[in-house]
């Protein structure tokens, strides 16, 4: 990703805690967005489109996580904790080891990450944003075609 672009995919929380339906905190209806998303990181790869990986992952104590999460870490089991499988993207989807991956632990991608420097690096102008949760409350700059 050496080189100027004017756009970059980022995907978002594309992992099994918030896709499988077994997760207390399974998004209903997120696997339907699984293929679509699939799709469209093909066609960037193809097209010369950076992927951006935008993935939870915290602590297994949850020390990181925001008072809304903090039950899931009560009995120990926790939410997108580094290194489980929870955390891992969904079967289907796996980040090329050239591509960028981001590890975030609010529900914003930008808060308190290397997103925005990441994308001011690229010479990204225009962000487009796959979800498989809505974010428009959390973060309205992730919405898609949003300007830069």
């Amino acid at each position: 990703m050496a080189e100027s672009v004017s756009q970059a995919l980022l995907v978002v929380d594309m992992q099994n805690d918030f896709l499988l339906p077994s997760s207390p905190v399974c998004v209903a209806g997120g696997m339907d967005a699984v293929p679509a998303v699939m799709q469209a990181v093909q066609f960037a790869r193809e097209n010369g489109v950076p992927v951006i990986w935008v993935l939870r992952a915290h602590h297994h104590l949850g020390v990181d996580v925001e008072i809304s999460r903090k039950g899931h870490f009560s009995d120990g089991a926790g939410v997108c904790v580094y290194g489980t499988p929870g955390a891992s993207l969904v079967a289907g989807l796996q980040a090329d080891p050239q591509e960028i991956v981001i590890h975030k632990q609010r529900f914003s991608g930008f808060m308190c990450t290397e997103l925005d420097l990441v994308l001011r690096w690229a010479w990204a102008r225009a962000a487009w944003s796959d979800t498989c949760h809505h974010l428009r409350g959390a973060n309205p700059q992730l919405h898609q075609g949003h300007r830069l």
